[in-house]
């Protein structure tokens, strides 16, 4: 973001959108059983044993078409020709389509860079459409 105060209206904008989609929440057809509204996946990649991705992915479901989401990766062992060693972190709200295929996700995104103490923060907006 370029200032504080856009991220601020973001940050706003989310709240508010919370809100409303918890209101609406209460409509039977988009009922969420209570259970399993919550998930949590960890994932580790190895290359050549030598350099690693260490992944936590964690979906909330609000409805059976909305979610919150928290995608964050962190790197290790990466060499000065592959940039080091850096970390994304993201927070999304995630609209499904009607038939569920397809979802559309905004949010932010924070990467850091630690060699470089390089700090990128920015907007996310995701489409994901099914093909098959």
């Amino acid at each position: 973001f370029k200032n504080k105060k856009s991220m601020n209206k973001l940050f706003l904008f989310l709240i508010l959108s919370l809100a409303v989609l918890s209101v609406s929440a209460q409509e039977k057809k988009d009922k969420v059983k209570k259970e399993n509204r919550l998930s949590a996946y960890g994932e580790v990649t190895a290359y050549d044993f030598e350099q690693y991705n260490y992944t936590l992915d964690i979906n909330y479901r609000i409805t059976d078409r909305v979610s919150l989401s928290s995608w964050n990766t962190i790197t290790s062992g990466r060499t000065v020709e592959q940039g080091f060693n850096y970390s994304v972190v993201s927070g999304l709200l995630n609209f499904k389509s009607k038939n569920l295929d397809n979802t559309l996700s905004i949010g932010y995104s924070r990467i850091e860079q630690y060699s470089f103490n390089f700090i990128n923060k920015q907007f996310v907006m995701k489409l994901r459409v099914k093909l098959l």
